[in-house]
């Protein structure tokens, strides 16, 4: 995707191919740069469908239809319909993009990928906190339903609009900055930017898989971690690590068959339990703001017994999913 005139435009056809497989006129077999170029679209058009306006979207639609060669399948880049949902698909899209990036590091060109990180994590955050409020919100407004006073109801949901209202703005603010637009920029041309080390130039299914260890050893050791002592930190540090693992098994999986793509599935399972875990110990920490406050002291401690009892229910049998995974990865180092 390139910029011209301050447009933003695709060039025809798959391009990654001709840049980067030496023999892809008498190989059918993509490289790891190939691959990991396809990955980095597939989530940059899904960004740019979900993050830009309406009208600017609009233009990026047509260009993302059709079923590109390489790509990880149920992630196909469309624009949705709900504003929470498109911020959701947006920070998914660059956490995708960082994740690739990370995982996958010794193979991508380190100034290439040095430049564009910052930005990355910069809108993560952003966009992060929306999406992490607007998740709060559901959990604790659905929880209300404990509260027999209307006015306890009344300023838990003031404070949560009012919170999500200052980071609403914070975003808008945001996508009107120089960076914003930079962002945007490097997304957009990200095929036709991403420079590569000339090991990635190798067959796909063997050097990506190759660099899977280093994403398995996190998992480990934030397993070991969590054993010890599973204290919410914990528990959300080994979620973080089983969602790079899951990033970087489908892309993998791209090319090197189901055992991938069954890891990636696993390991997406334990860290959305995780994930409810993690949601529930956010909303534990943001109530106790309201101890001593208007908030009736019989209806926050509700609200506490509520959402701890649903944090305990979340973190069950996380033990047992955790060894399956391992077994499965036992299973694949074998072969």
């Amino acid at each position: 995707m390139a910029q011209h005139g301050g447009e933003f435009s695709r060039p025809p056809g798959p391009r990654w191919l001709e840049d980067y497989a030496p023999d892809s006129a008498v190989s059918s077999i993509p490289t790891g740069a190939d691959v990991i170029r396809a990955v980095l679209d597939q989530f940059a058009m899904n960004f740019l469908l979900n993050d830009l306006d309406e009208d600017r979207a609009s233009t990026w639609s047509a260009l993302s239809s059709g079923s590109p060669r390489l790509s990880i399948p149920g992630h196909v880049p469309r624009r949705r319909n709900s504003p929470e949902e498109r911020v959701h698909q947006a920070r998914v899209s660059v956490r995708r993009i960082r994740s690739t990036l990370r995982t996958f590091d010794s193979l991508v060109d380190p100034v290439w990928h040095k430049a564009l990180m910052p930005d990355l994590t910069w809108y993560a955050r952003i966009l992060g906190e929306i999406r992490d409020l607007d998740v709060l919100r559901d959990a604790v407004v659905a929880s209300l339903v404990v509260l027999d006073d209307a006015a306890d109801r009344s300023l838990v949901v003031d404070a949560l609009d009012e919170a999500l209202s200052r980071a609403t703005a914070k975003w808008s603010l945001s996508q009107s900055t120089p960076q914003y637009v930079r962002l945007v920029d490097q997304i957009a041309g990200i095929d036709a930017s991403a420079r590569f080390r000339s090991r990635s130039l190798s067959p796909a299914p063997r050097v990506l898989a190759a660099q899977l260890e280093r994403a398995w050893r996190d998992v480990r050791d934030a397993e070991r971690a969590a054993r010890r002592d599973p204290t919410d930190h914990r528990l959300h540090r080994l979620r973080i690590t089983l969602k790079r693992l899951q990033y970087s098994c489908e892309a993998v999986g791209v090319v090197s068959g189901a055992s991938f793509v069954k890891l990636a599935r696993d390991a997406q399972a334990l860290q959305t339990k995780l994930g409810s875990s993690h949601d529930r110990a956010v909303a534990l920490e943001w109530l106790g703001q309201f101890a001593g406050s208007a908030l009736s002291a019989p209806g926050l401690v509700r609200l506490v017994a509520v959402h701890d009892e649903a944090r305990r229910s979340a973190r069950r049998g996380w033990r047992d999913d955790i060894e399956r995974i391992d077994r499965r990865w036992r299973r694949m180092a074998r072969t």
